[in-house]
């Protein structure tokens, strides 16, 4: 079958987000360079699912407590019309600039990916690290979402994610 020679990449899934509903969201703004991506061959891809926030420069980059007020998540809309399966989409990232679409995050927000590293087994937390969710097993200053583990349409593991607090930065950094 010809889904075997294609890339895979992580999977998102809305559940509740605000932003998405209001039209607080962020596009046609750039990807910093820095951005986390996954490389495939010789080629950069922008998956859903990770975690960014606005530069001082006008680009969109990974969340960076002591930078950024508002956390984003990145989540293009598939447009795939051959294969349906979410696991064949990201973003490429282009020479001539990228554009994510990044949805603001409020709390009580929830969403559901496989995008994220670490244990599932015993995770109840997850923090941003660059860009990109790393569940913790108890919480911490930097801990911004309540973890609970679930399977994607697929069948693979993946996790809801609740997003119930702003990461705790130094005082008078991020605005």
């Amino acid at each position: 079958m010809i889904t075997n020679y294609l890339p895979k990449f992580k999977v998102f899934e809305v559940n509740n987000l605000t932003g998405l509903r209001n039209g607080h969201m962020l596009a046609q703004t750039p990807a910093d360079a820095a951005i986390a991506v996954k490389t495939v061959g010789d080629y950069k891809f922008i998956e859903n699912g990770i975690i960014v926030g606005l530069s001082a420069t006008n680009t969109v980059e990974n969340f960076d407590k002591t930078k950024h007020c508002q956390m984003f998540v990145h989540y293009t809309e598939e447009l795939n019309t051959i294969l349906p399966d979410l696991e064949y989409f990201a973003v490429p990232v282009e020479e001539d600039g990228t554009y994510p679409r990044c949805i603001a995050l409020y709390i009580g927000d929830t969403f559901t990916t496989n995008n994220y590293t670490g244990t599932l087994t015993g995770a109840k937390y997850a923090k941003v690290v660059n860009g990109v969710l790393t569940l913790q097993t108890a919480a911490d200053a930097d801990s911004a979402f309540i973890v609970v583990a679930t399977t994607m349409p697929n069948g693979d593991e993946g996790a809801e994610f609740t997003f119930y607090k702003m990461p705790e930065a130094d005082a008078g950094v991020g605005g």
